[in-house]
């Protein structure tokens, strides 16, 4: 075995960032280090990371390199050196059967971290749903994701209060319903599919022309005088760049007939 293989089949993720200082929770999350969190947004497994914040992603290795701002064979060597290991040894067959077979233990403490972060995630959807789609007046049909927020925020705050706060009885309980069925998986991936697509494109893939006008509007203020734009800046000296920038913006979601409209 190599280094890398010897470092990686050792010393797990979630052990190096505590080594480290990294302050990781028995659901698995921390600080990230890596930006200026003030809730735990970095997730540590057994091997790997994830920042639901920043981004930052990797395994042992690239945890310990961005850490000490280090090349991967150096975060490799200093891993080898911190945890006495002896990289021209052969990894002994039964501590490798070992890392194959998760212990029942280890597998429960994995669902339970998983549950907690995706319900995290969720939470902090659901909350700007419950504030970005909230009706303006009282005759206005509320929005999807208004009502799913309205629904759901309660009951995802009551889960995480259990995980966070309940006995081992009651956190294996919320597990066990969460994993049923693969829900937690399902939910997971109906987070990465949101926050994969903007805010105006619904869940058939088809734009939301009022709420891309309201997105496209939030990020280039302008107003429509005398059938002329206008910016803080005085009025708009290239129309066809606006054309430009829209369409590059919603092409991806257009069927080709209307983009070749469009970009004509």
């Amino acid at each position: 075995m190599n280094l890398f293989e010897v470092v990686k089949a050792n010393i797990n993720t979630q052990e190096a960032a505590q080594t480290y200082g990294i302050d990781v929770n028995h659901h698995g999350m921390a600080l990230c280090p890596f930006h200026n969190d003030r809730h735990p947004s970095l997730y540590v497994s057994d091997d790997h990371y994830h920042c639901f914040a920043c981004g930052e992603h990797g395994d042992v290795i690239d945890l310990t390199a961005k850490l000490f701002d280090l090349r991967l064979y150096d975060a490799a060597r200093k891993l080898a050196s911190d945890f006495h290991l002896a990289p021209d040894k052969p990894l002994p067959e039964a501590i490798r059967r070992k890392k194959k077979h998760k212990t029942k233990a280890q597998q429960l403490r994995e669902n339970e971290q998983l549950c907690f972060s995706v319900l995290n995630e969720y939470r902090r959807l659901l909350l700007d749903w419950e504030k970005r789609y909230a009706p303006q007046a009282p005759e206005d049909v509320p929005d999807e994701r208004f009502v799913e927020a309205c629904h759901r925020l309660l009951w995802a705050e009551y889960q995480l209060d259990i995980l966070l706060q309940g006995d081992s009885y009651e956190r294996g309980e919320v597990v066990s319903e969460l994993t049923a069925d693969g829900y937690i998986r399902k939910l997971q991936a109906h987070l990465s599919d949101t926050m994969n697509n903007p805010v105006w494109i619904d869940e058939k893939g088809k734009i939301i022309e009022p709420e891309y006008c309201r997105d496209f509007l939030s990020r280039h203020p302008m107003r429509c005088i005398n059938d002329r734009f206008y910016t803080v800046d005085g009025p708009l000296p290239d129309e066809n760049k606006l054309k430009r920038t829209i369409y590059e913006e919603i092409s991806p979601w257009l069927h080709d007939k209307v983009a070749q409209t469009v970009s004509r």
